[in-house]
Formats: C-alpha cells, sequence, structure tokens
C-alpha cells in the first residue's frame, strides 16, 4: 500500500480519484497515517495541502499520527504542521473556560459574558436535553458568531493587511489567546488538515479574513484523503438538502427586482474596467467585454418580461386547484403534480383584467395560453446566465483590488459578489441567494474528458429543482411561485474536487457499484476519464498477499460469547456510563 500512495499521491502533477477498496482489518487507515508522517515534508516543498477527513470527527486519527511525531522526538513539528479544525461552536465550549483568565477586559463585552455564561449553564450535570439543546442553538446562533465579530472587527480596525494580524495573534500578548480560542486562524500556516466531512464542505472562519470556503481556497493541488469513502456521501446530501430548503425563493418576484433595477439604474465605471489578469484571458479566450455582459443583462430581461406580459401579476384562476399547492419537478425533464390527471399548467394572458391567469388545461386541448414551463425555463435560464455574469464581473473586480493592493492581500470573490449585487439595489434576501448560488456553483471543473456523459446520468450536472405555486389569503390576489434549487449533487460536487486535487477514497466498500449507498462510480469514470485511476492487476494481486499474510491464523481463533446481565437498571446505567466514559450517552 505505501507504493501506491508514493506512485500516485508523490507526483504533483497527479488530479482525480484513487479508490482504496481494502477489506476491514488490513490498516488502511495505519498505512495512510505513516504516508503523511514520512512524506508530509515532501508535499510541503511541493506547495501541497495533505487533507484528511471523514464522516465523524471522533473518528479522526489525529492522535495517531502524533504517536508517531512524539515516537521520533518530532512532538514540536507536530504542533507546528498540523491542525485539527472544529465547528466553532465546539471549539469555543471546549476552550473559553480554560483561557478566559488571559482573555483582556476590553474583549470582555456584553456578547462574551452570554457566551460565557451559556458555556457554564451547559457544564451543569443533569441538565435535561431539552434545555441543552436550546442553550447550545443560542450559542451558534447568536452568542459565539456575536462575539467572534467583535473579535474580527477588532483585528480589521488595528492591523492594516492579513499578515498583520496574524503575526499579532503569534507575537502580542494580548492577542495569543485567540489562536487558543480559534485555532483555524494557522489554517494557511499548516501542511495537514484533519476535519469532519460537513466541516469541509462549509465555510473556514479565520477571522483575520473573509470566511471561505476550502473547496474554493485550499483544494488546488492538494492531496485529500476521504475516509469510509461511501459513507460520505449521506453528509453531502444532507449539506445539499438544507441549503436548498433554507434558499428558496420567490421566482418571479427576484426575476421582476433585477429587471426593474438594471432599467433605472446604470452600472459603475469601476466595475467595467477590466483588471490585467481579465484582459489577459479575455484576449486569450475572446470573451466578450465587460459592459456587454451588463447590456446583454438588460436586453434578456426585457425580452422574457415583455414575451410574458409581467407587468400583469400571475394569479391562479378559479378552475385552478388554488386550495391545494401544486407542484412542478424539474430534473432535465418537467414533471407536474397537479389535483387532477392528464392536466398541464398553462399561463393565460388577460391585458383587459391585467393579470397572467394561471390555468390547468387538458394536455390535448389547452386554453389558448402558453404553457408555464416555459416562463419558468426561461426565468430560470436567465438567472443562471446572470448568476454567471456577476460572477465574471466579481471576479474581475477582485483582480482588480488585489493588484492596486501593496500588501498583496487577497480580496475574497464573495466580498466582490456582493460588492457586484449591491450596484444593482437588489434586495438583501435576493442577494444572500444569489451569493450563495454563485458561491457553491464556483467549483472550477478542471478535468475534461471527451467521452460524453450518459444521457441518464445528466442529472448529476444540472440537479434538481421544484417549483411551489401558493396562493394564500395574505396574498389574495396574486400566487406566488417559489423555487426551491438543489444545483450541486454530491457526484458533482467530488467530480469538482478531483479536478484540482489528489483525491484517495479509503473505504472496504469504496469500489461497490451503487448509486444509493455509494457514489455512482460510472458517472466519476466518465467525468474524470484519465483522471479516473484504478489499481493495475499487479497492486491487486499484492496487496491480496498482504492481507492474507497480515490476517494468518484468524482461521484458528475461536471466539466464546457470553451475557454478563446486571442486576437492576441502575447496575446497567453504571456499567454503560463506565464502558463509554459517557453519563450523557449511556
Amino acid at each position: 500500500m505505501k507504493n501506491i500512495l508514493e506512485e500516485y499521491c508523490l507526483p504533483d502533477y497527479m488530479k482525480g480519484l484513487l479508490l482504496m477498496s481494502m477489506p476491514t482489518g488490513f490498516g488502511k487507515t495505519h498505512n495512510v497515517m505513516d504516508f503523511i508522517f514520512e512524506n508530509y515534508p515532501t508535499l510541503e516543498s511541493q506547495g501541497r495541502k495533505i487533507i484528511f477527513i471523514t464522516n465523524l470527527k471522533k473518528n479522526l486519527p489525529t492522535e495517531d499520527l502524533k504517536k508517531r511525531f512524539v515516537a521520533a522526538g518530532l512532538e514540536k513539528n507536530f504542533d507546528e504542521k498540523v491542525l485539527f479544525i472544529d465547528s466553532n461552536i465546539d471549539t469555543v465550549i471546549e476552550n473559553l473556560p480554560q483561557i478566559s483568565g488571559e482573555i483582556p477586559e476590553r474583549f470582555k463585552t456584553d456578547s462574551y459574558k452570554q457566551l460565557q455564561g451559556h458555556i457554564e449553564a451547559l457544564s451543569t450535570k443533569g441538565l435535561p436535553n431539552n434545555v441543552r439543546t436550546t442553550l447550545k442553538s443560542e450559542l451558534r446562533k447568536y452568542a459565539e458568531p456575536a462575539f467572534r465579530k467583535f473579535i474580527t472587527d477588532h483585528l480589521m480596525g488595528e492591523f492594516r493587511s492579513k499578515k498583520d494580524r496574524i503575526n499579532a495573534i503569534k507575537g502580542n500578548k494580548k492577542y495569543r489567546w485567540i489562536a487558543k480560542l480559534y485555532p483555524s486562524v494557522f489554517t494557511d500556516e499548516k501542511t495537514v488538515l484533519f476535519m469532519s466531512v460537513d466541516k469541509f464542505f462549509r465555510k473556514n472562519t479565520t477571522l483575520i479574513e473573509k470566511s471561505y470556503y476550502f473547496t474554493q481556497r485550499l483544494t488546488k493541488d492538494a492531496l485529500i484523503f476521504v475516509d469510509e469513502f461511501d459513507a460520505t456521501k449521506d453528509s453531502l446530501l444532507r449539506i445539499i438538502i438544507e441549503s436548498g430548503i433554507k434558499h428558496r425563493v420567490n421566482l418571479l418576484d427576484l426575476f421582476l427586482n433585477i429587471h426593474s433595477h438594471l432599467q433605472q439604474s446604470e452600472c459603475p465605471e469601476i466595475l467595467l474596467t477590466e483588471s490585467e489578469k481579465r484582459a489577459q484571458l479575455a484576449e486569450e479566450f475572446g470573451w466578450a467585454p465587460l459592459p456587454e455582459i451588463v447590456d446583454n443583462f438588460k436586453e434578456n430581461a426585457k425580452r422574457i418580461f415583455d414575451k410574458y406580459s409581467l407587468q400583469h401579476t400571475c394569479k391562479s384562476h378559479s378552475d385552478f386547484s388554488s386550495e391545494k399547492r401544486n407542484f412542478l419537478f424539474f430534473d432535465y425533464q418537467f414533471h407536474h403534480v397537479l389535483d387532477a390527471k392528464g392536466k398541464k399548467i398553462e399561463l393565460v394572458s388577460d391585458a383587459e383584467n391585467k393579470a397572467n391567469w394561471i390555468k390547468a388545461s387538458k394536455k390535448s386541448k389547452g386554453s389558448g395560453g402558453t404553457d408555464i414551463r416555459s416562463l419558468l425555463g426561461e426565468v430560470s435560464g436567465y438567472l443562471k446566465y446572470f448568476q454567471r455574469g456577476i460572477e465574471f464581473l466579481a471576479d474581475n473586480y477582485r483582480h482588480l483590488k488585489e493588484e492596486g493592493n501593496e500588501d498583496g492581500e487577497a480580496f475574497p470573490l464573495e466580498a466582490s459578489v456582493r460588492t457586484v449585487l449591491n450596484h444593482f439595489r437588489l434586495d438583501g434576501d435576493d442577494i444572500d441567494f444569489l451569493t450563495n448560488n454563485i458561491m457553491e456553483g464556483a467549483y472550477p471543473y478542471g478535468v475534461k474528458t471527451k467521452e460524453k456523459v450518459p444521457f441518464g446520468q445528466y442529472f448529476y450536472d444540472i440537479g434538481f429543482r421544484y417549483h411551489d405555486i401558493v396562493d394564500n389569503d395574505d396574498h389574495d390576489t396574486l400566487s406566488k411561485i417559489y423555487m426551491y434549487n438543489f444545483a450541486q449533487t454530491p457526484e458533482a460536487m467530488l467530480a469538482g474536487i478531483c479536478s484540482q486535487a489528489m483525491v484517495v477514497g479509503i473505504s472496504a466498500t469504496a469500489g461497490l457499484h451503487t448509486n444509493i449507498g455509494n457514489y455512482d462510480l460510472e458517472y466519476l469514470k466518465h467525468s474524470l476519464g484519465e483522471n479516473y485511476h484504478e489499481l493495475h492487476k499487479s497492486h491487486i494481486s499484492r496487496l491480496k498477499k498482504d492481507f492474507e499474510a497480515a490476517t494468518k491464523g484468524y482461521s484458528d481463533i475461536n471466539l466464546n460469547v457470553e451475557f454478563l446481565g446486571p442486576a437492576d437498571i441502575s447496575s446497567a446505567f453504571d456499567d454503560l456510563a463506565s464502558l463509554m466514559q459517557d453519563e450523557e450517552a449511556a
């Protein structure tokens, strides 16, 4: 296994996915820890990060790696090169009680006192679970973010550059406690990072700069080990579903807001000034000038507005099933869910009543209106085009800022996206929705294959969305059409990461061909092409011999199991608490 890892992981030009699908008991994680310990200096010299992720943070082998450093007399190197990145709330709950005496009085604000009070309450023995859940929720949503923001604002105000902030935290006694409370401030300086899958696909908060996604900042040329590979798909699905539900949008209202502000506002010259970086790329790839992008925004929005008479409100007609919600699903094809069979949804323009009636008509006849799929398809397509254009403008503005920045500090893409969107005078909720879509969709698909993805697998690239037509007494004169967008899929997200990093999947069932309990390996093969790496027969043969040697004699072992029944419930609880070393879990 060591030779295989060296062959695929040490060359800095290697990208893609390698699945190490060896049986349980083979020592996969043990071998990976050996590899990391022996080779982290080589990867560090190449400017590459080593990232180890798994579903549950308690299963991260951080301590196993530390033992290797300690045994070699290199414990200081471990502290300098390795970092476990936990969630902000869990890190603060664990560390604040130990360092509260080091925090200067100026930082002990009301948010700090609330944070400290909640953490002290959480440590109370016998605290009811519902109270514990409420306290932790308040910590996560309010107290911890408020205190973290106060620290961040202070650092941004006191120190001009990211380098100055990190130096202050390292060398100034007044700020050293920040690193103990938020170890992630040293993310850039570490070579080996351990974290859960959930953390890896969310933002990293360092306090010395704007938050960013790991997948957009740290994965380029990285070596990423994914433990329990197939089980991580469920975690990704949960993240995607949570994000899609959280960011639902009133589709027509969003489009109308964009159309209205485009017609009324002019884009400032600073956003249309090409950076040196974009000028170079535009010449190389023949990109459209930035003013043309904005002009196209206006022209296409006006065309759709006029085509569907969107100066009139959309309202469910009396013959439409308005007492129930009606859905339209889209996963490359539209699917209607109506309170009737053999019907379709149409939009009928009524100039006299200044309304666009939403009607359910028989598929064979129709009512002379426009299939609502046409409207939803064009508006959704426009929003996708608009978001892509905003990303171009934002990326250009980011490079402009960096080219004019003497200290070389990076300007975050998300801040640039929000800057551009704010110039279109959009509402805060709309800006949040569009920014989220742009940032979550900014996965670079650098690995291309000449082989087309099979038709049935297009779903992985386009995701899934559905529209919910809602009537309510609170908006009795119009219907609201909400869109829930799940643009990413676990397979597409993984393919995006594999296009810029070398990913090693570790699991006894990593090579299992099922798209329910594992990633769809056929899609990944087509998507990654030659960068989908499969072990040679010689490798498999050698691994088989190594496994047989390591498990030799196991067949001669007999296990005799006996039931040790406790005398009563109290004894059973004590036994479990002792075994698990956790009364709450017992």
